[in-house]
């Protein structure tokens, strides 16, 4: 809200809501991104749509003792094309107050997979 006239707080709500501002993420989910996370007691593995839990306070699914360590893809072929894209209220230095990614797979010029994300 700095410098701003307008603050996303709902009053009397139980819930802590943020605008998500992470860039990378959507990008990533397009593409059915897997994470690694590491502890003393061994590795998980989970898709990265799994990581995040909408809420405000704890939107990950990270316990204290863990550390994301890894970011695995899944191996593209030629035809996908991708973009990312976000709205924000100054034009640099300032959290997106949406974003969207897409990723499309074309074949003989007309699109066969589409996948998208927003930051809501």
């Amino acid at each position: 809200k700095k410098d701003g006239d307008l603050c996303h707080v709902a009053s009397g709500g139980t819930k802590c809501w943020a605008v998500f501002s992470g860039d990378t993420p959507p990008a990533l989910l397009c593409l059915h991104a897997e994470i690694e996370i590491a502890s003393a007691s061994g590795t998980r593995r989970i898709p990265l749509r799994d990581f995040y839990t909408g809420e405000g306070d704890n939107y990950r699914k990270l316990r204290p003792d863990e550390l994301l360590t890894k970011i695995i893809l899944p191996h593209a072929s030629s035809g996908y094309r991708g973009a990312y894209r976000k709205l924000r209220v100054r034009g640099s230095i300032d959290y997106p107050l949406a974003g969207v990614a897409v990723v499309i797979k074309r074949s003989n010029h007309q699109p066969t997979t589409a996948h998208e994300w927003q930051n809501r």
